[in-house]
């Protein structure tokens, strides 16, 4: 009972005080003023004279640009308070509500799905990012271009035809489609002659193929009835025949006579002896 009596008796002083300095402040000339030996207080002021101070009251509070002002003597006091940062995103690092300043960097996009040709859309700017997936699977031939697992579509190169061999009238032919397939090799060119009446020539050998070589008229430069070239032997015609046995002839005729000549000219220096 006498710790409840002694709290009433307090709070009554206390109400007593508060109006009696409201009456007082009434009919004085109170005002505060800025402290210079305390930043962080105020003087009290009654009718000019310093009746004491307090510490000052935030009317404005601070921010990151400004300082708190006091309700009492609208001083700046305090200091700075610190930035008001927003969560970074992927467009923008943490940023300042207050004065914009920003720290640090953004975040990476996320979200969205990557496909074999195309990247991620982020879910939260539409940027597309990363890289995409590519296209996988399937196995191509020599005739179509391998299907992606994934999406369907062909992609890549056809393999190379391969096996077969090339001649000169074919190129080689592939072990998988069958389809010829490069460049023609060379002609093999046989070395015997093949002789028809007034001409002769080279065949290639490969079959299949009518590479003529080489082609070119007979030639009897000795008159032997044979080709100088492929020995082919060949008919004189009458006319031929007999320019042969006339020009024999005649070389025997003339070779007589030449002989005959040189021995009597031998035979006239003996009896001139």
């Amino acid at each position: 009972m006498k710790l409840k009596g002694s709290l009433l008796i307090t709070l009554l002083v206390t109400l007593f005080c508060i109006v009696a300095f409201s009456v007082c402040a009434q009919a004085s000339d109170i005002r505060y003023e800025y402290s210079t030996d305390n930043p962080n207080y105020h003087n009290i002021i009654v009718n000019g004279q310093i009746v004491g101070n307090q510490p000052h009251r935030a009317e404005i509070d601070a921010t990151c640009m400004t300082l708190a002002v006091c309700h009492d003597c609208k001083a700046q006091f305090g200091d700075y308070a610190p930035h008001d940062f927003m969560a970074p995103t992927c467009t923008n690092p943490k940023t300042c509500t207050v004065c914009d300043y920003q720290e640090g960097e953004p975040i990476s996009h996320s979200g969205g799905q990557a496909e074999c040709m195309a990247q991620a859309k982020c879910d939260y700017c539409g940027a597309e990012y990363g890289d995409p997936l590519g296209h996988t699977g399937g196995e191509a031939t020599c005739t179509k271009k391998a299907e992606c697992e994934r999406c369907g579509e062909a992609y890549g190169d056809t393999l190379p035809h391969e096996g077969g061999e090339a001649t000169c009238i074919s190129g080689a032919i592939c072990t998988f489609c069958n389809n010829a397939y490069g460049e023609l090799s060379d002609h093999v060119v046989s070395t015997e002659w093949t002789c028809e009446k007034e001409f002769h020539y080279n065949k290639c050998e490969t079959e299949g193929c009518d590479g003529v070589f080489n082609d070119a008229d007979h030639d009897d430069e000795n008159g032997d009835g044979k080709c100088d070239v492929c020995d082919y032997k060949y008919k004189l015609s009458q006319t031929e025949k007999t320019v042969i046995i006339v020009s024999s002839v005649l070389g025997g005729l003339v070779l007589a006579g030449a002989i005959t000549v040189i021995i009597i000219l031998i035979v006239k220096k003996k009896k001139q002896k």
